[in-house]
């Protein structure tokens, strides 16, 4: 049954309670946010899991976001209401690659009942990011993919599109610091590494906190350019183009940075732990510090994968492609995964095998069907990574 949001909301606030099931991504678990946000401040009393740990009820209403609704697994008398549809979402079936975030969207349809803050509207943008592309997030412009949306907190001087070096929080930060903390585009040797990043400035000529030339900007793109071709597989990105800078002191900090932090706080504590505290005021001032604490571990991973010591057994088939990595210990799966895809490494989804552990998957590579099945396979979910004891379970229960 197709409704509007408004009616949605009435019919929810009318039966005085509701679920919220939503899918592996971070639009999703961010829009699942917004909404039990909003709701709870009417007084309604709301229920949000994953999609993975979500058990079907008939007695409150059902929301499900990011999901597709295996509805012949469920009851005739459940009532089930599919977010995109309410909040006008044109989705594309098309497993791991472009989708429609949803989170904009419903951005819209709640302006419409209530102010919504400058705050969660850059949160809202930044949980786009997560369906836009599963690797680099300059692979999809923003100001092309979310139009009217980044336009719109353009004029509310949120946000500003600007033609800079593709390095987080450049140019608020400080150059040096800014290559050593950029991890898209991934510079190999440079992240996390702050002896490395004053190398780079000091083959370029660029004295710490010194303003750079157009000349000196050029040879540092080149010298960057240089850092990439020797670890990527295929052609290096830009590092200067279109990138979001905030504005008005919404967010300290950079976007990007904030949403693989994001991705950092999803595999570490789980989808459930975002979608409960994202909307918090402090949430913004606490995430970036995830990113940072894994930095090594992150970055020891991908060094590897470049000189050969983790070397992937690929597996395909008619819909899926996998590539397998054995390694030493869990790592975040989604942020190594995005970054190792958009350098050449993967293709597809990427999957951790630990020893003594099993097979680890993130929760937004899975498949996002509901009700799961993958309990059904002797699944154990640690944080918002999915563990499966057997490859052939990954298989079944991935994207396709």
């Amino acid at each position: 049954m197709l409704i509007s949001f408004k009616e949605l909301y009435t019919l929810i606030k009318n039966a005085g309670s509701a679920a919220i099931v939503y899918g592996g991504s971070l639009d999703s678990a961010i829009a699942a946010s917004l909404l039990m946000r909003i709701l709870s401040r009417e007084g309604i009393t709301v229920f949000t899991a994953p999609f993975y740990k979500a058990e079907p009820t008939e007695r409150i209403p059902t929301i499900t976001i990011g999901l597709r609704v295996r509805r012949s697994a469920l009851k005739s008398s459940m009532n089930i209401f599919e977010l995109e549809d309410a909040v006008d979402v044109k989705r594309e079936e098309l497993g791991l690659e472009i989708r429609r975030p949803v989170c904009p969207a419903l951005v819209k349809a709640l302006e419409e009942l209530w102010v919504v803050t400058r705050e969660l509207k850059l949160l809202a943008l930044t949980a786009a990011f997560s369906v836009l592309t599963q690797g680099s997030v300059y692979d999809a412009d923003p100001s092309e993919e979310l139009g009217d949306f980044v336009k719109a907190l353009a004029e509310e001087g949120v946000v500003e599109v600007v033609e800079t070096l593709r390095l987080f929080g450049y140019p608020q930060r400080e150059l040096a610091e800014a290559l050593c903390t950029t991890l898209d585009p991934y510079i190999p040797g440079v992240y996390g590494n702050r002896r490395a990043s004053a190398e780079v400035l000091e083959k370029v000529g660029i004295s710490p906190g010194a303003v750079m030339s157009e000349e000196q900007r050029a040879k540092l793109v080149q010298v960057l350019r240089e850092y990439m071709a020797r670890g990527y597989r295929r052609e290096p990105p830009d590092v200067i183009g279109k990138k979001l800078v905030v504005r008005g002191g919404v967010l300290q900090g950079d976007i990007y940075e904030y949403f693989y932090s994001m991705l950092v706080l999803a595999d570490l504590s789980g989808l459930e732990l975002v979608a409960s505290i994202a909307t918090a005021t402090e949430f913004a001032e606490v995430v970036p510090l995830y990113l940072r604490e894994v930095s090594s571990r992150v970055a020891s991973f991908i060094e590897g994968v470049i000189r050969g010591e983790y070397i992937p057994r690929r597996y395909s088939s008619r819909t899926k492609r996998i590539a397998v990595f054995r390694a030493d210990e869990l790592i975040p799966v989604s942020v190594v995964s995005r970054v190792l895809r958009f350098m050449g490494f993967v293709d597809g989804v990427m999957v951790l095998e630990v020893p003594g552990l099993g097979y680890a998957v993130s929760a937004e590579s899975l498949d996002p069907s509901w009700p799961s099945r993958i309990y059904e396979e002797d699944a154990e979910v640690r944080g918002g990574v999915a563990v499966f004891k057997e490859l052939e379970a990954v298989v079944r229960n991935v994207r396709e």
